[in-house]
């Protein structure tokens, strides 16, 4: 089902697979809005949804189902079946199960096609890897290792600050406007998932280069051109793309000598809160996750982290040096122990 399919030219600007049977297309089509207007949701995210469920439709087409209202449990799990053994990994089949799930459940409700089949349906388990996230120490080499002679570096040194600052996703990041921007209150609002607002603080550093960067360098990339009031512009003035921030963060992690990616200070923003004993729902509410326990994934990382420091410094740690010998305690020493 990986490549079954052919692309084509969608409505709104969005490429989506194309399907031949209108009715599967009508449905696609109120899925579609129901998507952009009622869950609200980005236009990169509803294409994603629209993508997947297209692929599935040119799989039940050719099981001769014309339409949602013809599909049956069975044939879902035919599609599931058929998507793994394509070779996607089990995320992937667990993501396009859910985007099945939600589709048939809106369709069957709204088109009266009765109970949707999905019911009770399972995908792979999936355990969700922690996330990995650099040092404090290993953060402060990547911010040192900018280009600082080029216009370009003070801008990537502010965007650093920033994602660093806030634990800001890169979508957000190219996202904001200098309207967004609270220079004195150290404060910024953003846009994230689902189009919800919040705001997040900013710590000095990242005030301070956001300053400088507007000062120095935005005014220069502009060069009497339109200013599209984004905050974060390329060297046209034109806004910042997702991949321009992926590549810039990959070149100065490589001249660190460390791996990361951009969604690593978001991790590393998290991570080192926590480590340094903020609560939860501040971290929850700043990152902008609906759940809390998507938060919780962060206390995980910093019991691994302090688990490992145990290990490592403590002198029952459990890595003591060969040549230690263990040595019983004495009565006394044990008497002394209980009473202190």
């Amino acid at each position: 089902m990986k490549n079954r399919g052919r692309r084509g030219p969608a409505e709104r600007g969005q490429s989506i697979v194309v399907v031949p049977a209108p009715e599967w297309r009508k449905e696609l089509e109120a899925f579609r809005t129901y998507l952009e207007v009622e869950r609200n949701l980005s236009p990169h995210t509803v294409e994603n949804y629209i993508r997947d469920l297209s692929r599935a439709a040119v799989f039940f087409l050719e099981k001769k189902k014309r339409s949602a209202a013809a599909v049956r449990r069975s044939d879902i799990q035919e599609a599931v079946r058929e998507l793994t053994a394509d070779g996607l990994s089990a995320r992937s089949v667990a993501r396009a199960l859910s985007a099945m799930k939600t589709f048939f459940r809106f369709v069957f409700t709204e088109f009266g096609y009765g109970e949707p089949p999905v019911e009770e349906l399972e995908g792979p388990r999936i355990r969700p890897p922690l996330p990995r996230s650099p040092s404090v120490e290993q953060v402060e080499r990547i911010l040192e290792a900018v280009d600082l002679t080029k216009p370009s570096g003070i801008r990537d040194r502010a965007i650093l600050e920033t994602l660093y600052s806030s634990g800001l996703r890169v979508s957000e990041v190219i996202g904001l406007r200098c309207r967004d921007v609270s220079i004195d209150e150290h404060l910024l609002k953003v846009r994230g998932k689902g189009r919800k607002e919040r705001f997040v603080p900013l710590g000095r550093c990242a005030i301070e280069w956001i300053g400088r960067y507007l000062v120095e360098v935005r005014p220069r990339f502009l060069r009497k051109r339109m200013d599209p009031g984004y905050l974060f512009l390329n060297a046209r003035g034109g806004r910042l793309s997702r991949q321009a921030v992926w590549l810039m963060v990959k070149a100065a992690a490589r001249n660190a000598g460390i791996k990361v990616s951009p969604h690593s200070f978001r991790h590393a923003f998290a991570t080192h809160l926590i480590e340094g004993e903020a609560d939860l729902r501040s971290v929850q509410e700043m990152l902008g996750h609906a759940n809390i326990s998507t938060t919780q994934i962060y206390t995980s990382v910093s019991r691994k982290r302090l688990k490992k420091v145990v290990e490592e410094f403590h002198p029952r740690g459990g890595r003591r040096k060969a040549s230690q010998k263990e040595v019983a305690p004495s009565k006394s020493n044990h008497a002394k122990g209980r009473s202190a």
